[in-house]
C-alpha cells in the first residue's frame, strides 16, 4: 500500500528528473497519472521513446497513463477538470513553457487552492540562465562535479544531476503535502538542477569557502591516496579500499606486510607514491575475490567493482529485493528494479507494470463523467489517443 497512499498526482514532465520523482512517490503508495501527448502527426509534441524501451519501462512503473493534447483547447479542458481534485502537479518544462500552454500554477491554483505544483528546471524559474538549453553534463560541469582539466570524472551510465534533483524535488513535494494537511494551502516548488546539485557539494564546499583547499580530507576522494583507492588485481577486477580512519589503516597496512606505513597515512610526494606503488604491486598477487574475503574477514572497509550483471546476482542486493518481477502484457515476466525505501508498517510494492502509453485515457475520460461518444469525438479530433 505505502505510506503516500491517497496521495493523486497528476505528472506532465516528459524527462528522468519528473519521471523519476513521480516514481518515487507511485512506489511510496501515491496514484501516479502520466499525461502524455498524443502519437499522431498532428500533435504538436511529440513523445520521447516507446512503450516497451528501457527509458519508459524504467521510469513509469506502478502509474497510470493517458494522452491528452494540452496545446488545444479540448484538451485543457480535460486537465483542468483532472486538478480539481488532485494533490499534485509535476512538470519539467523550461521557464514559461507551462504558462504558454495555460497549465501553470496560478491557473491551475484558481480550480484547485489546495494543489502542489512543482516545477523541475535545469536553472530555476529565475536568473539569467533561466531559459538556456541544457543536460545533465552540463548541470554536473557547471556545479564543479567534473575535472576541469580533463573531465575524467564524467559518471557513466547515470544521469546525476537528474537523479539528484528528483530526489531533492521528491522531498520538497513531501513538505509541501504536510504544509496541506496543517494549513489547507498548497503552494508552488521552484526546483532547479544545478541548484540540486550544488547543494550536495555540502563538506567540499564549506573547506573551500573556509579556505581550507590544502587539508587532507579535501581531497581525499580524488583517489590519489593510498588508503582510499581501487586498486587492480590479479585477475583484472578491481577492488575499492576506504581505509580512511587511522585504525582500518593500520589494519590494511599490516594484512599488507608492511606495518611501517602506518605513521604515513597523510603524507605526499616521494613517501605517498611509494605507497602506491606497493600496494599496486601487492594487489596483483591475489584475485578480486582473495582480497574482498580477506578485507572483510580483517573488518577493513572494502569491495568489488562489479558490472552490472553482478550487480544484479550479488547476495546483498537479491535478499534486500532489489530486483523484482512483474508482468508486462507484451514482454511477459519483466524484471525491474526493486524499491530502496523499507517500512516496518506500510509495505510498498510493485502493484503494477509500466502502463501501455496512453493505455487509461478511456477509463480516465469516463470517470471524469466524458460519455463514450465524446470520448471517441476526441480521439477523431486528435485531442486524444
Amino acid at each position: 500500500m505505502g505510506p503516500c497512499q491517497g496521495i493523486t498526482v497528476i505528472d506532465v514532465s516528459r524527462y528522468l528528473p519528473g519521471r523519476f520523482c513521480t516514481l518515487m512517490l507511485a512506489d511510496l503508495g501515491a496514484e501516479v497519472l502520466t499525461v502524455e501527448p498524443p502519437r499522431s502527426p498532428s500533435a504538436k509534441i511529440q513523445p520521447i521513446g516507446t512503450d516497451t524501451g528501457a527509458r519508459y519501462l524504467a521510469l513509469n512503473r506502478n502509474k497510470k497513463s493517458m494522452t491528452v493534447d494540452l496545446s488545444v483547447k479540448d484538451g485543457r479542458d480535460i486537465f483542468y477538470q483532472l486538478v480539481r481534485n488532485r494533490d499534485l502537479i509535476v512538470e519539467g518544462s523550461r521557464p514559461g513553457v507551462a504558462e504558454r500552454l495555460g497549465i501553470d500554477y496560478p491557473t491551475v491554483r484558481n480550480i484547485n487552492p489546495r494543489i502542489v505544483y512543482a516545477s523541475i528546471s535545469n536553472f530555476g524559474q529565475d536568473g539569467p540562465y533561466k531559459t538556456f538549453p541544457s543536460h545533465d553534463i552540463n548541470c554536473l560541469g557547471l556545479a564543479g562535479l567534473l575535472n576541469a582539466q580533463e573531465c575524467s570524472s564524467v559518471p557513466t551510465g547515470i544521469f546525476l544531476s537528474d537523479t539528484i534533483a528528483a530526489l531533492m524535488a521528491t522531498i520538497g513535494i513531501l513538505s509541501a503535502l504536510v504544509e496541506v494537511q496543517k494549513s489547507g494551502r498548497g503552494q508552488y516548488i521552484d526546483l532547479s538542477i544545478l541548484d540540486a546539485v550544488i547543494s550536495c557539494l555540502n563538506v567540499r564546499a564549506m573547506r573551500h569557502l573556509l579556505h581550507e583547499t590544502h587539508a587532507l580530507e579535501a581531497d581525499f576522494t580524488s583517489l590519489t591516496y593510498p588508503f582510499y583507492n581501487a586498486y587492480r588485481a590479479k585477475d583484472g577486477r578491481y577492488v575499492t579500499v576506504a581505509a580512511v580512519e587511522p585504525h582500518f589503516w593500520e589494519r590494511l597496512c599490516v594484512l599488507l606486510e608492511r606495518k611501517d606505513f602506518a605513521k604515513h597515512q597523510s603524507d605526499g610526494g616521494a613517501k605517498r607514491e611509494e605507497i602506491l606503488e606497493y600496494f599496486r604491486k601487492q594487489f596483483a598477487t591475489k584475485t578480486s575475490d582473495e582480497w574482498v574475503k580477506l578485507f572483510r574477514d580483517s573488518d577493513i572497509p572494502c569491495g568489488p567493482v562489479h558490472s552490472l550483471e553482478e550487480v544484479f546476482n550479488d547476495p546483498q542486493v537479491a535478499f534486500r529485493s532489489m530486483i523484482m518481477e512483474t508482468d508486462h502484457p507484451f514482454l511477459g515476466k519483466m524484471k525491474q528494479l526493486g524499491i530502496p525505501v523499507k517500512f516496518s508498517e506500510t509495505l510498498c510494492e510493485l502493484k503494477s507494470a509500466p502502463p501501455l502509453y496512453g493505455e487509461h485515457t478511456s477509463e480516465i475520460l469516463q470517470d471524469l463523467g466524458y460519455p463514450k461518444e465524446s470520448i471517441e469525438a476526441l480521439r477523431k479530433k486528435g485531442v486524444i489517443e
